[in-house]
């Protein structure tokens, strides 16, 4: 988008008709005159990856360019100043909007064509930038959901649903002993502290209460545990 003032509209035409030959999508406002022009306005910096703030002394002094170029501002666009009148120096609200930014010199002291290359290539480097950021984005929101299914994994045996606990079962073998799919995940870390801190205890009631009989099946359900506590070392913080 290219903020202006009016005086200096034959450069701005020069630059405008240099950037869509160089395949830059240009908005200006000589091309849309119809309806709100405060609306058009808002909407093309709304809209723009770039706002160009071509300057001159006469642009700090209009209403309208000021509220263009603060509008720009405000939204965080990227602003790009271009001079067009020599020897001119911003003050006031201007010079604090453009500080020391980069400014490209088309008031005439300086070859065009030789400027505008710097401002394409300027343009391009900007425009790249945008370009990369939705992947930059993309990462983002990949660290985002790896650090949640970390947090996911942290929370674990706990949280379980009870299609976790038949897929556990069925991974240990222990899917044919009706008294264990009842259980839920935080009576599988209640039996885990069983396990651990009174084995007399967990062995009774995997006998009486789960119906485990055998040797065999007590030895299969001890397994188990060994390894979910390997598989969710979170679950050693309950001891």
């Amino acid at each position: 988008m290219i903020s202006y003032q009016w005086s200096n509209q034959k450069t701005i035409l020069q630059i405008k008709d240099k950037l869509r030959q160089n395949n830059f999508p240009v908005w200006i406002d000589v091309d849309f005159m119809e309806g709100s022009m405060l609306q058009m306005m808002a909407s093309a910096i709304e809209k723009a990856s770039v706002v160009l703030i071509c300057y001159s002394e006469k642009y700090k002094d209009s209403k309208n360019c000021r509220t263009e170029a603060e509008y720009a501002f405000a939204r965080d666009k990227m602003i790009i100043p271009v001079l067009l009148q020599n020897r001119y120096r911003p003050d006031g609200w201007l010079g604090i909007l453009i500080g020391s930014k980069k400014f490209y010199d088309f008031s005439g002291k300086y070859d065009f064509e030789k400027k505008f290359l710097e401002l394409r290539g300027e343009l391009e480097g900007q425009l790249l930038q945008k370009k990369r950021q939705p992947a930059a984005m993309k990462d983002l929101v990949n660290q985002v959901v790896t650090v949640y299914e970390d947090v996911e994994k942290e929370i674990g045996v706990l949280s379980w649903t009870k299609q976790d606990l038949q897929n556990w079962l069925k991974q240990n073998q222990l899917e044919s002993f009706s008294g264990l799919h009842s259980l839920t995940g935080e009576q599988i870390g209640f039996l885990y502290k069983l396990f651990r801190r009174a084995p007399d205890f967990f062995y009774k009631c995997l006998e009486e209460k789960l119906g485990l009989k055998s040797l065999e099946d007590l030895m299969k359900f001890d397994k188990a545990l060994e390894k979910l506590s390997r598989d969710h070392p979170e679950i050693n913080k309950l001891l």
